[in-house]
């Protein structure tokens, strides 16, 4: 089969060579992505996996690290400090592998937002859009940011943006639903949470 020009640039290229991997890569997507919560050690196992059949597959260092900060997110004082330890390095391997991920740079930003450190969190949130625009998860947390520094303007903007990239991603439909409540259109937040019910957000109150 020949490929055109065009249907090559739009190739993306998923980081490992072997199958089993990836696979294992989009199982623990699925969980994070609708945000499923009791799900959570069974996405770390898979990413685990992955690993352990590719150790240089950057995007599951990657994966992991973000995972592990909404992980920590919703965990008790005990487990927060060593799930974010394993956030931290996990962002960090993905870096080392491939300097040209976004989502790592991401993982670190909500990391030093949750530590109150603005400046670093807002200086990788610019580093992870630089380096993939079109990272989902880069705009999302990046809205998100805006929103809880007090840029509503920019937080709309980057969660429309977000769903423009992936108009069925769960948590973005849910924070552009609170943000259409917050403008009075409650007909419009009832249509977004209804949607991020139906594709399956599992854990509506998380990053």
């Amino acid at each position: 089969v020949a490929l055109n020009a065009g249907q090559r640039d739009r190739l993306v290229d998923v980081g490992t060579t072997n199958p089993d991997a990836y696979a294992l890569l989009l199982r623990a997507s699925e969980v994070f992505n609708k945000r499923e919560f009791e799900r959570y050690q069974d996405a770390a196992n898979a990413l685990d996996d992955a690993l352990r059949l590719d150790q240089s597959f950057a995007r599951a260092h990657s994966r992991r690290a973000v995972l592990h900060y909404v992980w920590a997110t919703n965990s008790p004082p005990t487990r927060y400090l060593e799930l974010i330890d394993e956030a931290s390095v996990s962002a960090d391997d993905a870096m080392q592998l491939d300097p040209s991920l976004g989502e790592p740079h991401a993982a670190l930003g909500v990391i030093y937002g949750h530590r109150r450190e603005y400046a670093k969190a807002r200086a990788a949130f610019d580093r992870a859009l630089q380096l993939e625009p079109a990272d989902a998860t880069a705009n999302l947390w990046s809205a998100l940011f805006h929103c809880q520094t007090g840029y509503i303007d920019r937080c709309r903007h980057g969660l429309d943006r977000t769903l423009a990239i992936d108009p069925l991603l769960p948590n973005a439909l849910n924070w552009r639903a609170r943000l259409w409540v917050s403008d009075g259109d409650l007909d419009q937040a009832q249509r977004m949470l209804d949607r991020a019910r139906e594709v399956g957000l599992g854990w509506p109150g998380g990053v």
